[in-house]
């Protein structure tokens, strides 16, 4: 008997063993799309800018109506909102808008995004070193501040 199995289940008639075939039928069971892959992505950008503009734009009206004198809060989150916006409509031109790569247009975009996308964590990184200080050190990071605002007035 040419077609046995031996114990470690192979086929003695060439045609593979019982668990390569179940494991290529797992592997094709598994394989996504990369159209879904695609489509799914285009959903996620088009929600973050449908959400992401509009809620940016009201955000740096807000900080920026207030008195920045004295509230340098609201100066680094007005700042945060509109580095955001523009990371947000630069990432989209670079991507949705079909450009040639070396085009001048797509390298202004892809520069304005990439430092926009740099500038967001160093704003965040100094409100929170500022907003340390002034839990650590009360009085005088009013008083630094007091002089700071009377210097740019």
């Amino acid at each position: 008997m040419a077609a046995e199995m031996n114990g470690s289940e192979y086929n003695d008639d060439g045609s593979g063993s019982l668990d390569s075939r179940r494991d290529l039928q797992r592997q094709e069971d598994t394989v996504i799309d990369w159209s879904t892959i695609m489509s799914v992505r285009d959903v996620i950008w088009y929600s973050a800018v449908v959400l992401g503009v509009p809620g940016n734009i009201l955000s740096a009206i807000v900080w920026l109506r207030h008195q920045p004198i004295g509230r340098s809060s609201s100066v680094y989150l007005a700042a945060l909102a509109l580095v955001n916006l523009v990371y947000l409509l630069t990432r989209f031109l670079c991507l949705y808008l079909h450009v040639a790569p070396d085009g001048w247009h797509w390298l202004g975009a892809n520069y304005l995004a990439g430092s926009a996308g740099m500038l967001a964590p160093l704003l965040l990184l100094s409100f929170s070193v500022e907003r340390l200080m002034s839990v650590i050190r009360p009085l005088k990071v009013r008083f630094v501040c007091r002089i700071i605002t009377q210097v740019e007035v």
